[in-house]
């Protein structure tokens, strides 16, 4: 009786299958361990960024300043210290979150110290080289200069971590407390409740199948196709410039033209739909209410400046017909040095951008009928204002100060009760007289003296010695008081501790 034979061997056929299968079943799992091991990276370096945010938000908005001990820094400070590798990348977010400057060397930047803001065990930002977070104070969004590597690129905010771009930071589902949400037929959208705004934070959610595509419409016009992928779609943008510019993830064809239509339009009028539409029918149309949308700056104009006393008075117009003026700052661009000669106030600025305009410079009352005047020293020769509105638009201009006369005091020597003076003028008009008078109290002035005047250069020069002067006090002030030929005065008041000793006065 034969028996069957047992085959125990394996073809090499099977063999080189079960040795493919096994290759790709390894890659496979390679492959989703790495991205979870990404994924992972990314979501705890965004929770680490949210805490640190928002515990910056909270500190400044307390505290009226930055959780740093450091001075600002500049854009330019900032991309160095963040390393030569990561300055393209990094300048590229704060593109996307609105913190880039014309100007890199205007601060506008804080190093955080996370000590002020009681978080503890914290692995990055103990602020050696460039492991530190960095606040901006256009935006309030916070960086880590490092970064970290995922996907072949860099991320040092939370603007690229998510898939949203920094407009939806605000209109999320888990804060609809303060957004209007509208479902018709499958589209969501939500929009942030504000009052005025140039930033409108619209979300837009909703499934795509084959046959179905979304539009967008101004104001009831043409429809423009947005660019959808199948399966579920998060859209957002802020306004349709963003949209324009490819600033938004909302991508359509929106035209220079169609930004003038909407922007020519009554506040009333101003909407825009979403449709879906599913074989050419629409399926869903959502109305949404832009009314409180604005994006022209506030007009300042008429600026006219007058010397009284011992200042000179700026007075100028503020207007903004729809939103209304939330603030006007100012801030001094130049002014005479020591040796009478015109200069920049801060050491080589000569314009100040709009993060440095709303968080350091002078502000000024809000006006009810839109005249504003703002003092200045006489040694002041331009200044920059800044005028914002409700909706956070805004609007810079320089204006130079008149000056038909100016006087100061170039040197002083004080020695055995005598105070010698050397002082200077210089004037559009031809001057009558000179006189001053002294105090040590900023006061009450006395001594009155008649100043023979010189003319050296393209300024009058002037000497003057006040005798048996009780300078036990520290603060020693001269009244200069000089009048023109059509009869007007001019008036300075000069405090002796700022000016400069010299030891020949002739």
């Amino acid at each position: 009786m034969k028996k069957l034979a047992l085959n125990c061997g394996i073809t090499l056929t099977v063999l080189m299958i079960t040795i493919v299968i096994m290759v790709i079943l390894s890659s496979t799992i390679i492959i989703n361990v790495g991205s979870a091991i990404t994924d992972t990276r990314k979501t705890t370096f965004a929770s680490d960024l949210k805490v640190v945010e928002d515990a910056v938000s909270v500190y400044y908005i307390q505290n009226g300043k930055f959780p740093s001990d450091e001075g600002v820094m500049s854009e330019k400070e900032i991309l160095t210290l963040s390393g030569s590798s990561n300055i393209n990348y990094l300048r590229e977010e704060f593109v996307l979150n609105g913190d880039d400057n014309e100007n890199l060397d205007m601060g506008s930047f804080y190093k955080i110290d996370l000590s002020k803001l009681d978080i503890e065990n914290s692995s990055k930002g103990l602020g050696e080289g460039n492991d530190v977070y960095v606040a901006s104070s256009n935006s309030l969004k916070v960086y880590y200069l490092a970064g970290i590597s995922a996907d072949n690129t860099k991320y040092f905010s939370l603007v690229r971590l998510t898939n949203l771009n920094r407009i939806e930071d605000s209109v999320s589902p888990n804060n609809d407390e303060n957004v209007e949400v509208k479902t018709v037929s499958g589209v969501t959208v939500k929009k942030q409740i504000r009052t005025w705004t140039n930033d409108a934070k619209i979300l837009i959610q909703s499934n795509i199948a084959s046959d179905e595509s979304m539009y967008l419409s101004i104001a009831g016009g043409d429809k423009k196709r947005i660019e959808t992928a199948l399966g579920y779609n998060t859209l957002s943008f802020g306004s349709l410039e963003d949209i324009k510019n490819r600033k938004a993830n909302l991508k359509a064809d929106i035209l220079s033209s169609d930004i003038e239509y909407f922007n020519g339009l009554p506040q009333s009028d101003k909407y825009i739909s979403i449709i879906k539409e599913k074989s050419g029918e629409t399926v869903s149309n959502v109305k949404i209410d832009l009314s409180n949308y604005e994006n022209n700056p506030p007009i300042i104009s008429n600026i006219l400046s007058r010397e009284i006393d011992d200042v000179n008075i700026i007075e100028f117009n503020v207007e903004d017909s729809i939103s209304g003026i939330n603030n006007v700052y100012y801030e001094y661009l130049e002014c005479y040095n020591d040796k009478m000669e015109k200069k920049s106030y801060f050491i080589d600025v000569y314009d100040y951008d709009f993060s440095y305009m709303r968080t350091r410079a002078k502000k000024t009352n809000i006006s009810d009928n839109g005249v504003y005047q703002i003092k200045v020293p006489k040694n002041v020769t331009k200044i920059q204002i800044t005028a914002v509105d409700n909706a956070g638009n805004f609007v810079s201009v320089k204006s130079d100060v008149t000056n038909d006369i100016y006087a100061t005091v170039l040197g002083k020597n004080i020695s055995n009760k005598n105070v010698s003076l050397k002082l200077a003028i210089l004037s559009n008009k031809e001057v009558e007289s000179v006189k001053t008078y002294i105090s040590t109290n900023g006061v009450d002035f006395e001594d009155e003296k008649n100043i023979e005047l010189l003319n050296e250069d393209d300024k009058i020069i002037g000497n003057v010695l006040y005798s048996n002067v009780l300078v036990i006090k520290e603060d020693i002030y001269v009244k200069i008081v000089v009048k023109s030929s059509d009869m007007s005065e001019y008036i300075r008041i000069v405090n002796l501790k700022d000016i400069e000793s010299i030891e020949d006065i002739s």
